[in-house]
């Protein structure tokens, strides 16, 4: 069964919450299952205290149902070892986001979708700073001779917008698609900064 209880389930619970986030508002030990309490983290801001190891789980990306809007710092800290399955795409750490994401490594991912997919971000309006993904295989399925497409090692498409990738790094990944597909981004659209970052073993 997918892991959506990042505290209680699987040991998601190396994080700590900024800006006041009160437990009368949001239950602070399901932010992985923000569909389920309607809530998308607007203004919150969320701190990685310690390594995750998943253990090779089955992984519901954050911002399924309802896009992930907080901030997210992973303290340099790694979250590995999980799968991702997205039928309809949106695959990753996070499925899809409008956030700031930094100072996170993710490893071992694996991830079958059939578009938009990246170890850390599917597709967002994201400013992604400091990440480092490693041992990523990424396939793409296609239906109806269309999809397949928009895959990256970090982020599968980041969309419209003075967003970026900066000062980042991809290394070991296996992408199987159609088109639209890169190591650090499958698609940054126009506007988005991508620098001082690297794509190595791709």
């Amino acid at each position: 069964m997918p892991c959506r209880d990042w505290k209680a389930n699987h040991q998601f619970m190396g994080y700590k919450t900024l800006n006041n986030l009160k437990e009368s508002n949001v239950n602070t030990k399901y932010i992985g299952k923000e569909k389920n309490i309607n809530d998308l983290f607007l203004g919150k801001t969320f701190v990685l205290t310690s390594n995750i190891d998943l253990a090779g789980h089955e992984w519901t990306p954050i911002g399924t149902g309802a896009i992930f809007e907080g901030s997210f710092d992973g303290g340099n800290y790694t979250v590995s070892n999980f799968t991702v399955k997205q039928q309809e795409g949106h695959a990753g750490l996070f499925g899809n986001a409008r956030a700031t994401i930094k100072n996170l490594k993710v490893e071992n991912v694996e991830i079958v979708a059939h578009h938009y997919a990246g170890a850390i971000v599917g597709q967002g309006y994201c400013r992604i700073d400091n990440c480092h993904v490693k041992n990523v295989n990424i396939t793409l399925t296609t239906k109806n001779g269309d999809w397949g497409d928009k895959a990256g090692g970090i982020i599968g498409q980041n969309c419209e917008g003075t967003l970026s990738v900066k000062n980042s790094t991809a290394t070991d990944v296996t992408i199987k698609g159609y088109r639209d597909l890169g190591g650090v981004a499958g698609m940054a659209h126009r506007n988005n900064i991508v620098s001082g970052c690297a794509a190595n073993n791709i």
